[in-house]
């Protein structure tokens, strides 16, 4: 399960009520939670089910999955199927397993999470509780909300935030720059539009500087940190690159160029070649983003800190949104083409050190099957070579048959 977000559910509390009553009430089997990305849909279901009141009630624990754009139901069934103890490679069909693993809940009480859902099919794979568990689903697509949970009722449906909570969320990322200027601050919370993902990249630029991670970045010493502090000269530098003030909205993309002033054009290339990574739910570790970006250790914390990218149980991640603006740069840029060998090769290698270690394997499996869509057909064979056994070890027969 992915860790809790790294600053409060701002303006969401409410919401987390009625989720976690919905949830615990016994009379729904399905719950939706829908609305576009960057909205906090993913937030919400992790603080859910980590909830104690939640926990009390499923008694038997809670079953995760994050599929995302290029998320393999199949595979998440296998995984589900491996944590109850069944051997997901004895069983020949997708639909076998399905029913296995439903055999194995039984009547366990047992919440099921499907986050970040693209496709009917795979909601639906993944429906697989007993009469005693509820499925808890999120997706950007009302069809597949309204498909999944049936009645209106059973869809939570998440909007922007409110001016005055965008607000209070910026000033809680963010409050030197915030008490500078705390006018310009609330316009500056305005014109994001009340979009979570935006404010979290606003407020780490406001306040880089202001936190880090010790554990993933020792590195980084307090004077080095304080060095990068200046909350005036960030805040008026916000009000300089996002207009004049006047109330009109920002996008992402705008509030990702401000986040990126001061670096150098090398840096900024670095961060872009994030777009060759697998975004969410995948991660990836701080070794690979070195080895792949080119980025050092002091880029490579200025990105978190600034919320370009993610901290996640201890490894990386990118944000799809953010991941979908590194990619267009780095296509028009050109350097797509040198990025993505490097990303290959990176986990091809990886996987060669120890074929037989399949939980390492395992764990970065979102970023090899990443890799394969953009892999030369030249290099193909070796790849399907060196992942047969893996894939047939952990059952994952929808990779077998595609990768032939």
């Amino acid at each position: 399960m992915p860790q809790p977000p790294r600053y409060d559910l701002i303006g969401r509390s409410n919401l987390l009520s009625t989720l976690i009553t919905r949830l615990t009430s016994g009379r729904t089997a399905a719950l939706a939670l829908s609305g576009k990305g960057g909205i906090g849909k993913t937030a919400l279901a992790v603080v859910a089910a980590r909830h104690k009141a939640l926990l009390d009630h499923f008694s038997d624990g809670v079953l995760f999955a994050s599929l995302g754009p290029d998320g393999d139901a199949q595979i998440a069934l296998s995984r589900w199927a491996d944590a109850l103890g069944l051997d997901p490679a004895a069983y020949s069909s997708p639909k076998e397993l399905k029913d296995a693993l439903q055999n194995a809940i039984d009547r366990r009480k047992l919440l099921l999470v499907i986050n970040d859902v693209w496709t009917k099919a795979a909601a639906e794979l993944l429906r697989c509780g007993g009469p005693n568990c509820v499925h808890l689903m999120t997706t950007h697509n009302n069809e597949i909300a309204h498909r999944f949970a049936g009645a209106r009722e059973n869809i939570i449906n998440l909007p922007d935030l409110v001016d005055n909570e965008a607000f209070t969320l910026l000033k809680k990322i963010a409050p030197d720059a915030v008490a500078v200027d705390e006018a310009a601050a609330r316009e500056l919370a305005h014109q994001t539009g009340g979009l979570p993902l935006a404010l979290e990249i606003l407020g780490g630029t406001l306040n880089e500087g202001g936190s880090h991670d010790p554990v993933l970045f020792p590195e980084r010493s307090q004077e080095q940190l304080e060095a990068l502090s200046a909350p005036e000269f960030r805040l008026n530098q916000a009000i300089q690159r996002l207009g004049d003030l006047s109330g009109d909205k920002v996008s992402l993309a705008d509030i990702i160029d401000l986040s990126l002033e001061g670096f150098s054009d090398e840096e900024k290339a670095a961060f872009y070649t994030f777009g060759a990574f697998a975004p969410q739910p995948a991660v990836f570790s701080r070794e690979a983003a070195l080895a792949v970006s080119g980025a050092d250790i002091r880029l490579l914390s200025r990105l978190v800190n600034r919320s370009l990218l993610e901290i996640n149980s201890g490894a990386l991640a990118i944000h799809q949104l953010t991941a979908d603006l590194a990619r267009r740069n780095l296509e028009e840029s050109g350097l797509l083409q040198d990025a993505q060998p490097r990303h290959a090769a990176y986990y091809l290698d990886l996987v060669n050190q120890d074929r037989g270690d399949w939980r390492r394997i395992d764990a970065v499996y979102e970023q090899i099957r990443w890799a394969w869509k953009d892999i030369n057909e030249d290099n193909s064979l070796e790849w399907v070579y060196d992942l047969r056994d893996h894939q047939v070890r952990r059952g994952y027969l929808s990779e077998t048959a595609d990768w032939q």
